[in-house]
């Protein structure tokens, strides 16, 4: 029995979500262990690749029935992680989200079509979690230091957050056609507790377009199993026992 056990690391937003989308279950966990047991006694050989992307170490596995030119695909899904890392990350200077920021408050930018789509969907995960779940939340994690790792000496004052409080909310992102616009200075988009869920839903249906399928996805405790239809690999999903990793909660 192959068995996997993974850390969970969300970035900065804490929004637990569990989306089904046509067939497919998404794991979005805020904290936590998973383990990933196989279930059925008759195992195939598993074939998996590890490679580091988005600050993370992320992963593709799948029986080797299943794909043949297993290296192939691997090395399309690393190149479109990769090409979405140049486009979402606010630590490359030359990235549409570093750009946005860099121009808040004065001039619109021109943004790929998937900046386009993690931002619509960022403000639409605003506004179904009353505003629990916001990508604009910058300032507040420069302000408290754990953007640059340096603890703060005091706790910071209302008279300290109140001007900060002003540049903070998802209702600044103006999206018009391919265009983007953060209303006001300062204001600081950061994706980082959404981009590595887009990420493995995009190479999820990257795999299936090459008619791929019962393929596990995973990138920094993100993960996508992909069905089967002939029902050759079940992958079973559950959380760890914080106190025994060797034993899972369910």
């Amino acid at each position: 029995m192959n068995r996997y056990h993974i850390s969970i690391s969300f970035g900065s937003n804490f929004l637990a979500y569990r989306l089904i989308k046509g067939g497919c279950i998404i794991f979005i966990l805020a904290a936590g262990m998973l383990s990933l047991l196989g279930c059925d006694r008759r195992q195939p050989r598993i074939q998996k690749k590890t490679f580091f992307v988005m600050g993370s170490i992320a992963s593709v596995s799948a029986p080797e029935s299943q794909i043949r030119n297993f290296n192939k695909f691997v090395t399309i899904l690393t190149n479109r992680m990769y090409a979405l890392e140049c486009k979402f990350s606010i630590y490359k200077p030359e990235s549409d989200i570093s750009r946005l920021n860099a121009l808040a408050g004065r001039s619109l930018l021109v943004v790929s079509p998937e900046t386009l789509s993690l931002l619509e969907l960022s403000k639409h995960y605003y506004k179904i979690s009353n505003g629990a779940f916001d990508v604009t939340v910058g300032p507040l994690l420069y302000a408290w230091g754990f953007r640059d790792k340096k603890p703060l000496q005091h706790a910071l004052t209302e008279r300290e957050l109140s001007p900060l409080l002003e540049q903070v909310g998802s209702a600044h992102i103006i999206l018009s056609g391919r265009r983007a616009f953060l209303d006001k200075e300062n204001v600081k988009v950061d994706l980082g507790g959404i981009a590595k869920g887009y990420a493995v839903d995009f190479c999820c249906q990257t795999l299936l377009e090459y008619g791929i399928s019962n393929a596990l996805v995973d990138l920094g405790g993100n993960i996508r199993v992909s069905p089967s239809s002939r029902l050759v690999r079940v992958w079973r999903i559950g959380v760890c026992n914080p106190f025994d990793t060797n034993l899972s909660l369910g």
